[in-house]
C-alpha cells in the first residue's frame, strides 16, 4: 500500500487503506498516522473518522477518540463500525446509558452481531438493568449455546443476584466452550 500512497498522494483511499494495512499488523501508530493524514485529503469521509475511534481508545487517547467518534456518526449515521465503536468508546467513559443505546443501534443494523450484543447486554448490566442484560445474554445463547463471554457475564449477573447455584452453571459452561473443543 505504501506504492499506492506515493503514486496517489492525494487520494484519502490511499492513506485509509494503508491504515486498515498498519492495523492488520499491529502498528497502531503508523496505523493512526495514516488515518489522521487520510482525513486532510479528504475531511468528508467518514471511513478514517470511523477507524480513529476504534484505535485512539487503545493509545490511551479517549478525547481523540471521542471527537472521531462523533465526527464519523455524523458522516455516517447508519454505520454498524460507527455505532458499535462509539458503543464502545461510551463504555470506556462509563456512560453506560449511551454505551447500550449505541451497541444497539449496532445490533439493529447488523441483526446477528454478538459483539454489539454482548457490549450492550454489560452496558445494559453495569446500568442495572439486569432483566433486559440477561434477556439479551439469553439470546446470544439462542444464537451460540456455547458463547463462553454470554455465559461469564450471566454468571455475574446471577452472583449479583445472590443466584450462587445458577452463576456457579453459567461459568462451568463458560469454562466448558463448545464440545470437541
Amino acid at each position: 500500500w505504501l506504492d499506492v500512497v506515493q503514486k496517489s498522494p492525494d487520494k484519502w483511499r490511499a492513506y485509509s487503506a494503508l491504515g486498515v494495512h498498519y492495523n492488520s499488523l499491529g502498528d497502531r501508530k503508523k496505523a493512526i498516522t495514516m488515518f489522521e493524514e487520510s482525513k486532510k485529503k479528504d475531511p468528508a469521509r467518514p471511513d478514517p473518522y470511523i477507524n480513529l475511534c476504534a484505535l485512539y481508545p487503545s493509545e490511551g487517547n479517549l478525547e481523540d477518540a471521542g471527537v472521531n467518534c462523533r465526527k464519523g456518526l455524523k458522516l455516517k449515521p447508519g454505520s454498524f463500525e460507527a455505532n458499535f465503536n462509539y458503543g464502545a468508546y461510551n463504555f470506556k467513559m462509563k456512560r453506560y446509558e449511551k454505551s447500550a443505546r449505541f451497541y444497539g443501534r449496532a445490533a439493529k443494523i447488523r441483526p446477528y452481531s454478538i459483539p454489539s450484543k454482548l457490549g450492550q447486554g454489560a452496558a445494559l448490566a453495569a446500568m442495572g438493568n439486569t432483566a433486559e442484560a440477561m434477556r439479551i445474554f439469553r439470546e446470544i445463547l439462542g444464537q451460540n449455546p456455547w458463547n463462553k463471554q454470554a455465559h461469564y457475564n450471566m454468571a455475574i449477573i446471577y452472583k449479583s443476584l445472590g443466584n450462587e447455584a445458577m452463576a456457579n452453571e453459567h461459568i462451568q459452561k463458560a469454562r466448558q466452550g463448545a464440545p470437541g473443543k
